[in-house]
This record gives C-alpha cells, sequence and structure tokens, in this order.
C-alpha cells in the first residue's frame, strides 16, 4: 500500500477526495491505512474518509483482536462516516449494545471521538431469528429541511446468506452521502434501498455463478446497473427520528 502511495506521489497523482477501506486484515496494513490518509489530507484536507471497520458479526471476531485497539486509538478519530454493525459498535466503543438506547449512547461515544456520520448497518430486534434489519443512522452534520439527522429504517431480511454486502452498502453510502451531504436520510434510503434490490435479485437469480472458493452466489452488481445509478427510494415509510 505504501508503495502504491510513493508511485502516486512521484507522478502527482495524488488529488483525492475519498478514500473508503474495508476489511483489513493485518496491524501493518491498518497502520499503513492511517499514513496513506495523511498524505492524502496534506494535499486535500477535506478529503473525506469512509471507514468500514471489518472485525466481526453476530459475537464473533473473525479478525486479529489486536486491530481492534488500533482501530480505536487511531483509525476511528479520523473517519468521517463510520460503519459498524451492531457487534463491531460493541467492540469500537467497549459497551454493551443490546437496546436501542444502548445503541445510541454507543453512536454519541463514536461522534465524541471524531467521526461525524455513523451507520449501524445491521441490528436485529427480536435477536437473530428477526424478520426485519434495522439500520440506525446518525450525523451531526447540519441537515437540509425534512431530513432528520438520526434515525432508524426497517428493513425485511431476506431468507439468503450473501458475500460482499458489507462491500457494497459501505461503497453505495460513500457515493450518496458525496451526493447528498446535508441530507444523510435521503443517502442511506438509496443506499439500502439498493442493496435489498441487488440482495433479492441475487437470491432470485444467483445460484449457479458460486466461485469455487465462495460458498455463497457472486453478486449481480452488472445485472442491477440500473438500480445502481437511479436507485428505489424503498422503506421511506419505515423512517422514524430517534
Amino acid at each position: 500500500l505504501l508503495g502504491v502511495m510513493e508511485g502516486l506521489k512521484s507522478n502527482d497523482l495524488v488529488d483525492h477526495t475519498h478514500l473508503l477501506t474495508g476489511y483489513i486484515g493485518s496491524e501493518s496494513v491498518l497502520d499503513a491505512v492511517v499514513d496513506v490518509l495523511g498524505e492524502l489530507r496534506a494535499k486535500n484536507p477535506g478529503a473525506v474518509y469512509v471507514c468500514d471497520p471489518v472485525l466481526g458479526d453476530h459475537g464473533r471476531i473473525y479478525t486479529k483482536p489486536e486491530l481492534v485497539d488500533i482501530y480505536i486509538e487511531k483509525v476511528v478519530p479520523l473517519a468521517d462516516i463510520l460503519t459498524p454493525n451492531q457487534f463491531e459498535l460493541q467492540l469500537l466503543t467497549g459497551t454493551k449494545v443490546e437496546t436501542e438506547e444502548d445503541i445510541k449512547r454507543a453512536v454519541d461515544l463514536l461522534h465524541g471521538k471524531g467521526p461525524e456520520t455513523v451507520v449501524v448497518t445491521s441490528i436485529y430486534p427480536e435477536g437473530q431469528d428477526s424478520e426485519a434489519i434495522e439500520i440506525i443512522a446518525s450525523t451531526t452534520r447540519e441537515q437540509c429541511a425534512g431530513s432528520h439527522s438520526r434515525f432508524k429504517l426497517r428493513i425485511p431480511k431476506l431468507g439468503s446468506h450473501f458475500t460482499g454486502t458489507g462491500d457494497l452498502t459501505a461503497a453505495l453510502l460513500l457515493a450518496w452521502c458525496h451526493e447528498y451531504p446535508e441530507n444523510l436520510q435521503q443517502a442511506v434510503l438509496r443506499c439500502m434501498s439498493t442493496v435489498y434490490d441487488v440482495l433479492k435479485d441475487t437470491a432470485a437469480n444467483g445460484r449457479g455463478n458460486e466461485k469455487a472458493f465462495m460458498k455463497t452466489p457472486e453478486l449481480r452488481l452488472i445485472q442491477n446497473q440500473d438500480v445502481i445509478r437511479k436507485p428505489p427510494t424503498h422503506f421511506a415509510s419505515s423512517v422514524e427520528p430517534l
């Protein structure tokens, strides 16, 4: 990563507006991300960092436990937009996160550490057997009229398992938060509507395209380009200000 950055610098190609990170498996790479972000912001102080802190889910860490402290101490304070799931929210704040009030308090702790926007991407209000998933989004940035600064929405749970959902969600949030910088509600609705439609189509039509190393079908992104470019806004009626 640092070598790539040196190549960009030597060719005067460092003029990035955004940095997006997802799964990172080692301390050295995570430290390198911090260094790279510093280089980007030295050239463009307004560069936005969207961090998907991929650490685990459903009560289980599936990366190195040592990475949690690096995220807390070095990465989270630099992020503009943070997209933890419910379990990662608990890891990053060191608090119990079970109820909606717990989540709101934990999100406030993260705001206090640096991130302007926090989107908790998967909450199971009735446990793992919930028929729906909730999203809680919060921002300290001033919002336009009609857009709540903190809200939740409810999405029907699809009865399938997918690989790449978090990557798709984080990338779409980056794009739509850039398009609607003062309307987080619209950005999240467009993001989650696209994710839902892509997953629903993959569940219906994706069997048979599994990669040899994957247990789940590859997301049907190419087949859903129109949904990605011009998403519907499902779930608007489920938005509830908090």
